[in-house]
C-alpha cells in the first residue's frame, strides 16, 4: 500500500509525504516541507501525524550517509539531527539504489534486510529486478 498526503495549515500548503507500507513496516519514502515555512516545526508535526497513521508499524526512511567531503555535508548532518530529534535511530543497514548509497533510519524497532527487500518488491512488483536494492 502506498499513500501520498499533502499537509496544510489552514489554506497554506506546508508539505507532503509519500509512504509505502508492507505488513508492519512503513517506509517514509519522501518527506518535503515547503521552504517558505521550514524550521517552524511543520516537519516534526508531519512526523507525529505519520506516527498516528501507523501506530503499530516500524517506520523506516533513508538518508544520505554522513560524509564531511560531500558538497551537501551540512545538509546531511542537519537531516540526521532532525530525524534523530524525532525518534529515529541508525539501524546499521546501508542500501545502494541506482548507484546511490543510503543509511536506513528506523523508529519502533529495526527492519531486516529481507523485510526491506520484501517491502520494495511488494511496491515495484514485476519491476523489482530493475530496482532491486543492494542491502549491506
Amino acid at each position: 500500500m502506498w499513500i501520498f498526503l499533502a499537509y496544510y495549515d489552514d489554506h497554506q500548503f506546508v508539505g507532503f509525504t509519500y509512504t509505502i507500507t508492507h505488513h508492519d513496516v512503513s517506509y517514509l519514502f519522501f518527506l518535503a516541507v515547503n521552504d517558505q515555512v521550514r524550521s517552524k516545526g511543520y516537519g516534526s508535526q508531519i512526523l507525529q501525524e505519520l506516527d498516528h497513521q501507523h501506530p503499530l508499524n516500524r517506520i523506516i526512511l533513508m538518508v544520505e550517509p554522513l560524509d564531511s567531503t560531500a558538497i551537501n555535508s551540512h545538509q546531511r548532518e542537519a537531516r540526521l539531527a532532525f530525524y534523530t530529534k524525532n525518534g529515529f535511530h541508525r539501524t546499521g543497514i546501508t542500501t545502494v539504489e541506482q548507484g546511490v548509497t543510503y543509511d536506513m533510519l528506523s523508529k519502533r524497532g529495526n527492519v531486516t534486510a529481507m523485510e526491506y527487500r520484501q517491502l520494495i518488491k511488494s511496491f515495484t512488483g514485476w519491476l523489482f529486478p530493475f530496482f532491486k536494492p543492494t542491502v549491506k
